[in-house]
């Protein structure tokens, strides 16, 4: 722990918490802060030839996780911007998965705001913070409007369509395709990439999809089986219809 006087003196605290402190004869605050703990601040008078005794009882700062989803299919977002309101510099991007922390809050209580490009922003308050745990809580963003994206997904050589096929979303929506090989894709009003993979085969990219609202768009997919590769002279169209 670091132990500073506003007139300069500094000092750090020892394994075992204690801390030794010279200073001029004066009234001094002393701040005393640790990654990790409440900074605090206490005022002391120092005197000439005294050895002055002053206690600092830290506490821990908080932390909020959770997920961001969707809220129409519950799938996470990528890419959420996550800030607390009272201390925009606590801020996090959402993983792959919609996953965020915020960490180093004062306990008290306090609001997450979150934006995404792909979404209308939202915000969860009334979040009480402390130092003893993790407060999990997940935040829904709506949507402006939602699309459809639906389809299927076939072996190029065989035309037998391919069951559990992952098709996504550069933000994190996601589907898998049935027995039959297809699927259904919700989407919101966002112009994104669409990934089709399957293990045992070359993964294809469809560029700037982005169905008209309330409407529903056609993306079928022809899969080449992944050891055929290696006799390409040059990259294959993988995501042929």
């Amino acid at each position: 722990m670091r132990v500073e006087a506003d007139n300069g003196a500094a000092s750090f605290s020892t394994k075992d918490g204690t801390y030794k402190l010279y200073s001029s004869i004066c009234t001094t605050t002393l701040f005393a802060s640790r990654k990790g703990l409440v900074p605090v601040l206490k005022s002391v008078s120092i005197g000439k030839g005294t050895v002055t005794t002053l206690n600092f009882s830290m506490q821990p700062l908080g932390t909020i996780s959770g997920f961001i989803r969707d809220s129409h299919n519950g799938c996470g977002i990528k890419g959420a911007i996550v800030a607390l309101k009272e201390d925009p510099a606590v801020s996090c991007i959402s993983s792959s998965d919609g996953r965020y922390m915020l960490q180093d809050i004062e306990p008290g209580s306090h609001t997450v705001n979150v934006s995404h490009p792909c979404y209308l922003s939202g915000a969860q308050a009334d979040l009480v913070v402390s130092g003893d745990n993790i407060l999990e809580q997940d935040v829904l963003l709506e949507a402006a409007g939602i699309g459809t994206v639906h389809g299927a997904v076939h072996n190029i050589f065989t035309g037998k369509p391919i069951e559990a096929v992952e098709v996504s979303t550069g933000y994190g929506a996601l589907s898998t395709t049935d027995t039959e090989g297809f699927y259904t894709l919700d989407l919101p009003l966002c112009r994104t990439d669409i990934t089709i993979e399957a293990p045992g085969y070359l993964s294809c990219t469809r560029k700037n999809i982005n169905p008209a609202v309330d409407a529903s768009l056609e993306l079928n997919a022809a899969l080449i089986p992944w050891p055929f590769h290696i006799f390409m002279s040059q990259e294959p169209d993988t995501c042929r219809d």
